[in-house]
């Protein structure tokens, strides 16, 4: 197995995509990046990792699995999380508004 393989199957890794999406879904919500992956029920928070993983979903193609993993969490959550989404078009439309301005800086990683 390369390098390259051992990194994309570890829990521990996590993609230069998803970590750059990571850094503008932060930016565009106002929650500090440190503060993405502090578990808690802050509104904020729990909103923006919502976002991410929509995001995460539908332009990266992330299964909840996987970024289940990024943050420690069961697939199911991530899998709530984006149903939470689809499901308020308030965060609906907050997600598609950050999807639409974020495509330019993640050009390359799409």
């Amino acid at each position: 197995m390369s390098g390259a393989e051992e990194r994309s199957n570890s829990p521990a890794f996590v993609p230069p995509g998803f970590l750059r999406l990571e850094s503008i879904v932060a930016r565009e919500c106002g929650v500090p990046l440190e503060e993405m992956r502090v578990p808690g029920r802050f509104q904020e928070r729990v909103e923006a990792r919502f976002i991410l993983w929509y995001l995460g979903s539908t332009l990266l193609q992330y299964s909840a699995a996987r970024m289940g993993r990024f943050y420690e969490k069961d697939h199911t959550t991530v899998l709530n999380g984006i149903a939470q989404v689809r499901a308020s078009e308030e965060l609906l439309e907050r997600a598609i508004g950050i999807g639409t301005r974020c495509k330019n800086e993640l050009h390359g990683l799409l």
